[in-house]
């Protein structure tokens, strides 16, 4: 069983090497896809040795050393090693991408909203609705 944090923390890190990838303006993912490729392989190990030793394992033990190690190996062999360990992520590295600014407003009470909404389903003759009956009032 696999927790949040052996998704996020390790996704984190991959997002983080698609940025470095994107830095260097080069038409490769490399340090993406190696990345990608460790967290499965790690993901691959920690069920190995899960099923080999019968116990479970923390799945970090494994993804942490193959996330980090398979990246720095890829950075060796091509001699950015230095690159990806002085890269500061910022904000001019990727292309601008539209942003939510103002968030729609919604006024009225919710019976004069309902109200609205039937009269736009009745317009568009969308599927009827089924409506709650109301109590009776005593």
């Amino acid at each position: 069983m696999l927790g949040l944090g052996d998704i996020v923390i390790p996704g984190i890190f991959i997002a983080l090497l698609l940025r470095f990838d994107v830095s260097l303006k080069k038409q490769s993912k490399t340090y993406f896809y190696s990345s990608f490729l460790a967290y499965i392989f790690g993901l691959g190990l920690t069920i190995f040795v899960m099923h080999t030793f019968k116990h479970a394992q923390p799945a970090l033990l494994y993804l942490v050393p193959a996330c980090i190690g398979f990246p720095c190996l890829v950075a060796l062999v091509k001699g950015e090693l230095t690159e990806l360990f002085s890269f500061e992520s910022s904000e001019e590295v990727l292309p601008a991408s539209p942003r939510l600014t103002s968030f729609p407003t919604v006024s009225g009470s919710p019976a004069s909203l309902a109200s609205s909404m039937d009269a736009v389903s009745m317009l568009t003759r969308s599927s009827p609705r089924r409506r709650r009956l109301q109590p009776n009032s005593m």
